[in-house]
């Protein structure tokens, strides 16, 4: 059941490939404003009478005086901004520190879209609590730390390989054709939001993962033949469970399996 549209939510990052999905879908049902880090996006949500901001997240210095605006009568923030594990470890902390200091008087929900990167190769199925703290990635697991220890109002999504639309496996040069993957089709992301918004779960962390995981190779197979195969040599290096957010919500997933992501846009 979806609630009235009277809600404000505000999605920082909203003009990139995921979060100009969520503000698709969130908006039958909410007021959703969204920032930018570029002029000519800016200039064009304005054009289109979107609420919108031009605001950039530093990596290389602190902002101490924001222009927050985009945050008044906002009900629920989705932070939308990469914080990439490739990054050096005081770049993140940079960005961190000023999404943080951005954020620091809003008392609202906060969702933070983190990623699956945190964990590290791992035989057999990885739940939200299965590997100790030290055995995680130290740069994605600082960025949600200093965040929920900061913000304790945020829900942390740990988002599986992003697909849909334009993002298919065959679409790809690939290494290691025969490792499985954690995928998550974008759709099955902006629902989850949408539930959580409902239902806020502050301070938790769930896995967002399609609970299948096939081989890249089934997966290219199936695109390019529209032929399924068993994968003899297929390899699991880590198998990613969603099976807490799938509780928490009874959640069914639109897309269970990335061999069939592709066909969403055909």
């Amino acid at each position: 059941m979806h609630k009235i549209k009277s809600n404000k939510i505000t999605i920082l990052g909203g003009a990139g490939w995921l979060g100009t999905r969520c503000a698709e879908f969130l908006s039958t049902n909410y007021d959703v404003a969204i920032t930018t880090t570029t002029e000519e996006k800016h200039e064009l949500y304005n054009h289109q009478n979107k609420p919108n901001a031009l605001i950039r997240f530093s990596d290389t210095q602190l902002t101490t005086h924001w222009n927050k605006e985009i945050l008044t009568e906002t009900d629920a923030v989705v932070i939308s901004i990469p914080f990439s594990s490739r990054k050096s470890r005081a770049e993140l902390h940079t960005r961190v520190q000023n999404v943080i200091h951005f954020l620091s008087d809003f008392t609202g929900q906060i969702i933070l879209f983190s990623s699956t990167s945190v964990y590290p190769d791992h035989e057999g199925e990885i739940k939200e609590d299965t590997l100790p703290n030290s055995a995680l990635n130290s740069n994605m697991l600082m960025v949600e730390q200093l965040i929920q220890r900061k913000l304790p109002q945020t829900t942390v999504l740990r988002l599986g390989g992003l697909m849909g639309d334009d993002r298919y496996m065959s679409k790809y040069p690939l290494k290691n054709i025969h490792e499985t993957v954690n995928h998550i089709h974008y759709s099955d992301i902006t629902q989850l939001v949408e539930k959580l918004i409902d239902a806020p779960k502050p301070g938790e962390i769930f896995n967002v993962v399609a609970p299948e995981h096939p081989s890249k190779l089934e997966i290219v197979t199936y695109e390019k033949k529209n032929e399924r195969i068993e994968d003899a040599e297929k390899q699991t290096v880590k198998v990613i469970s969603p099976t807490k957010i799938i509780a928490a919500f009874q959640y069914t997933f639109k897309h269970p399996n990335p061999i069939y992501f592709k066909e969403s846009i055909e």
